[in-house]
């Protein structure tokens, strides 16, 4: 089975032991409340982003077939019939449901987003305001197949980050979540972590409406909504689904840098059907979570584990520890 990612280092993670944090880890947070989203309604007259099918896109194999509604792959884009009509997507990857289809695109727009001041000297300090600036959007907008829109989904914002270490050096950066998407049969998972500056784990206490969170979206807009702790940026982080299935996983650090636990989420539809924070193991020199997971047709799920993998199936877990350790 595949391994995990090293584990982050870096000079910035061993000043802030040294000079900053003297608190022990803490354990994750989820609610059913999180400011990670911005979910609106579209114009109920809209038809893009279908278009009548131009010259030479050629169809290949059969994607999807939802009885009155099939989707073709092309030779860029997708073919829709329906009603005995064919339609063109325009667009180079989308995620295809009962209900409709979604894209993801990212577009650029002015916005107030924070501006974070980090000085490593004799102390650590650290400050915020916000500023206007031209960022890129990540909008993820869920259509019928009429072409009608039903939602959109605003990933966060990003945070501009000056960082200042010692006398002369200093830098400056723009740091955006990062944007995990999946789909199974019926949902489209989306979850989005944030991520620090320079080669630091901590995250910034003043980066406003920023987090750790997954959402979960059907026909109607949003179904369900977890948000986790978003002291450290999370490493390790993986989404993926088959059929009714999906997986989450991530591994939080401590401040040092090394494994503190790590999180599994198993759904099938909506619904969560498993979940466990694993705690590090002091007497292994590994990673909690390694990045990856395998679903089965049938539901059951592996996934990196310490020195081997977890593996979860109908209601049961078992860890296997890899022979040669």
């Amino acid at each position: 089975m595949p391994g995990g990612k090293t584990m982050k280092k870096g000079i910035l993670s061993l000043l802030l032991v040294l000079f900053v944090f003297s608190s022990a880890c803490i354990g994750n947070i989820e609610n059913t409340h999180t400011s990670c989203t911005s979910v609106s309604n579209g114009p109920a007259n809209s038809t893009y982003p279908l278009t009548d099918v131009p010259y030479g896109v050629i169809e290949l194999d059969t994607l999807a077939d939802y009885g009155d509604v099939t989707v073709v792959r092309a030779t860029y884009g997708y073919v829709i019939l329906r009603n005995n009509t064919k339609v063109f997507l325009n667009v180079s990857e989308a995620y295809f449901f009962p209900w409709g289809f979604v894209i993801v695109k990212t577009v650029p727009d002015t916005r107030s987003i924070p501006i974070v001041n980090a000085s490593f000297d004799r102390n650590y300090t650290e400050d915020s305001r916000n500023i206007t600036a031209m960022i890129g959007v990540t909008k993820i907008e869920a259509y019928d197949y009429g072409g009608h829109i039903l939602w959109v989904h605003e990933s966060q914002p990003p945070y501009i980050w000056e960082l200042k270490l010692g006398r002369g050096y200093q830098k400056k950066g723009i740091s955006y979540p990062k944007v995990l998407i999946s789909n199974s049969t019926d949902y489209l998972f989306v979850a989005e972590f944030s991520r620090s500056f320079g080669n630091s784990i901590t995250l910034p206490s003043f980066t406003g409406n920023t987090g750790n969170c997954l959402c979960i979206y059907g026909k109607e807009g949003i179904v369900r909504r977890f948000e986790f702790e978003k002291k450290y940026e999370v490493e390790n982080e993986f989404l993926q689904s088959l059929g009714d299935y999906t997986v989450l996983g991530f591994q939080v650090p401590c401040e040092d840098g090394s494994p503190e636990y790590g999180r599994i989420m198993i759904f099938k539809g909506s619904e969560i059907i498993f979940t466990r924070s694993f705690e590090r193991d002091p007497t292994c020199l590994c990673n909690v979570i390694h990045g990856w997971a395998r679903i089965t047709p049938d539901g059951c799920v592996f996934f990196g584990l310490f020195n081997g993998y977890g593996f979860y199936c109908r209601g049961n877990f078992k860890y296997f520890k890899n022979e040669k350790d």
